[in-house]
């Protein structure tokens, strides 16, 4: 079981919103999935010294998988308690509002400008 610290990391929120989330992924378990996610986003952003996007677009697709995978084993195996894993659904199922959100609003964006195109 991890340790919850209540101290603030955002400017903007007084408290965290995603205070299990947050200790799991400050945990060293699972921080060379997020340096292996910095990397080939940095990557794509690079433009001094152009990357392959398939290869970053792929190493992201790699880890994110291999993170899904350890996280159902995790699960499986007892490491968190019931608890634990209600308060990790809640706030990933939150976070994950919130992204298909801006990726709807964004797609309908789009949409609108094809349409104007003809």
């Amino acid at each position: 079981m991890l340790e919850i610290h209540p101290t603030p990391t955002c400017t903007i929120h007084p408290t965290t919103p995603t205070p299990h989330l947050d200790a799991q992924l400050s945990s060293p378990k699972y921080r060379s999935y997020l340096l292996s996610l910095s990397e080939a986003l940095a990557d794509l952003a690079d433009a001094e010294e152009p990357h392959c996007t398939k290869c970053s677009i792929d190493s992201v697709a790699l880890t994110l998988t291999q993170l899904a995978k350890e996280v159902k084993q995790a699960k499986k195996n007892g490491e968190w308690s019931k608890e634990e894993k209600k308060a990790l659904k809640k706030e990933s199922k939150t976070l994950g509002k919130a992204v298909k959100a801006d990726c709807e609003r964004v797609w309908r964006e789009g949409e609108e400008k094809r349409k104007g195109w003809w």
